[in-house]
């Protein structure tokens, strides 16, 4: 799923940690390899602050599957029960 679809009236680059309620579980996606999996929102958001723009950490993520740290996005990788 995508972000903006979770916290409507906002383009991917306007996202931040706090503006994504809780309850949805935060991922990562692949460019290169299209791999998708979860990410630890807890320990990014420690790091990075819950005022941090998504775009500007999205450029840490390094996909597990293939190794590819270029060009790669977060996404809501599902919703807690």
């Amino acid at each position: 799923m995508v972000l903006f679809a979770v916290v409507p009236g906002k383009s991917y680059y306007a996202i931040q940690f706090r503006d994504i309620p809780p309850e949805y579980i935060l991922g990562g996606a692949c460019l290169a390899c299209a791999h998708k999996g979860p990410v630890n929102r807890s320990m990014i958001e420690r790091r990075w602050g819950p005022a941090e723009d998504l775009r500007f950490v999205d450029r840490r993520l390094r996909c597990t599957s293939c190794g590819n740290g270029d060009h790669n996005r977060f996404i809501i990788f599902g919703r807690r029960a």
